[in-house]
């Protein structure tokens, strides 16, 4: 049996596919099962006359028109998803679904050599909110500003909240993928299909030095990511992958949950401190294997902008607070003394996320890290403050 509907059929069906999906071919179909449909429409096979075959005896047309059914209700599902099993799903169809989404619940996993560090995060009120274990820090986005705290709720990050220059919180979490999806990359289609759907992109250009790929895994149907990951390249004692798992049933958190903290758990130690003046002793309490820090206050920052490094220039500018330099050691409860951290950043009622100390840092060469806060409180005296401390040692390796 042919039809010159059938060459019709196929062409409609490559067009609606763009050849990347399942192809039905009505010729190739009809010439393997031959004998089967001739044996179905021969009136004569039984030697009697069944009134359905003779219908279609006389309407073999009616095939074409049953099969033209069935795919214009092909056409309708491949224009909603892209194809059957949604290989022309574009990526671009994946950041508008996600944009529609007011909240969702995240996992975060980073593994290194011998470690595996997580962190835990949620998204609504267009903010996000998480919480790293390893060190303990809570990070709030706004779509103004990002903020960390340390352990003692101090202010110690200060930046522009990337929820600002992103269309979704998926670029944000996945480190800018925004920057690379350029109109070409909208039009991406998942390179592995089946019951998920997997992306892949190029690292973005300022993460090209130490970032591989990004792969993000969807739902078939509901087009949701499931997870990101995100490949960097080969280096010792850093992050081979981090891992970030998707749930959507948590509950959305109420408006308050992604406040800030407003106020400081009082610090490790404290002292007065001039500026130029000589070092001071700070006695540190309630910090396990310190005895005390030793701090000079070296200068003012009086230059410009560009004159700061990358990291601190963001902060100067949106914190809209002096800025100082001190030089700042560590002394251990067995009397060894670190080198001097000599250009620490001091802004005034605002902490620094600070770290000192690996093996070359100590006269023993034993391993020790010391996360530390400073805070410069301003006194009456332009040239005096007092400088509160909070600092936490650790004594073994995290990725050994």
């Amino acid at each position: 049996m042919t039809h010159p509907d059938q060459d019709n059929l196929d062409a409609l069906l490559s067009r609606s596919f763009k050849r990347k999906s399942l192809r039905f071919d009505a010729r190739a179909w009809t010439l393997k099962n031959q004998s089967t449909i001739d044996r179905f429409l021969d009136p004569q096979e039984t030697g009697q006359i069944n009134p359905w075959r003779m219908i279609m005896f006389k309407n073999r047309i009616h095939i074409a028109t049953a099969a033209t059914v069935l795919l214009l209700l092909a056409i309708t599902f491949t224009c909603m998803t892209g194809s059957p099993d949604g290989a022309n799903t574009a990526w671009g169809d994946v950041t508008r679904l996600f944009g529609q989404i007011e909240h969702f619940h995240y996992y975060s996993m980073v593994s290194r050599d011998n470690t595996l560090t997580t962190s835990e995060g949620w998204y609504a009120h267009q903010k996000l909110h998480w919480r790293s274990d390893q060190p303990q820090v809570k990070w709030f986005e706004d779509g103004q500003t990002l903020k960390a705290y340390d352990e003692h709720q101090n202010l110690v990050v200060l930046a522009p909240s990337e929820l600002r220059t992103c269309s979704t919180p998926l670029s944000v979490l996945a480190l800018g993928l925004e920057t690379v999806t350029t109109d070409t990359l909208k039009g991406l289609t998942p390179e592995t299909v089946g019951d998920f759907l997997i992306y892949s992109f190029p690292p973005p250009r300022q993460h090209q030095d130490w970032l591989d790929r990004i792969s993000v895994t969807v739902g078939k149907d509901s087009l949701l990511p499931t997870q990101i990951k995100i490949y960097n390249k080969p280096r010792p004692r850093m992050e081979k992958y981090t891992l970030i798992v998707f749930d959507y049933d948590e509950p959305e958190k109420p408006l308050d949950f992604f406040d800030p903290p407003t106020q400081s758990l009082p610090p490790h130690g404290q002292a007065k401190i001039k500026l130029g003046g000589p070092p001071v002793e700070i006695k540190v309490k309630g910090a396990p294997g310190i005895d005390k820090a030793i701090v000079r206050l070296n200068s003012k920052f009086e230059g410009e902008l560009k004159d700061l490094l990358i990291p601190y220039r963001d902060r100067h500018s949106i914190g809209n607070a002096d800025l100082y330099f001190a030089a700042i050691s560590f002394v251990t409860d067995e009397g060894y003394q670190s080198i001097a951290a000599e250009k620490t950043p001091l802004w005034i009622n605002q902490g620094a996320k600070c770290a000192l100390g690996k093996k070359g840092n100590w006269p023993d060469e034993l391993y020790r890290n010391i996360r530390y806060t400073p805070v410069l409180r301003a006194t009456d005296r332009p040239d005096e403050f007092t400088l509160e401390i909070s600092c936490w040692m650790r004594v073994k390796h995290p990725f050994l």
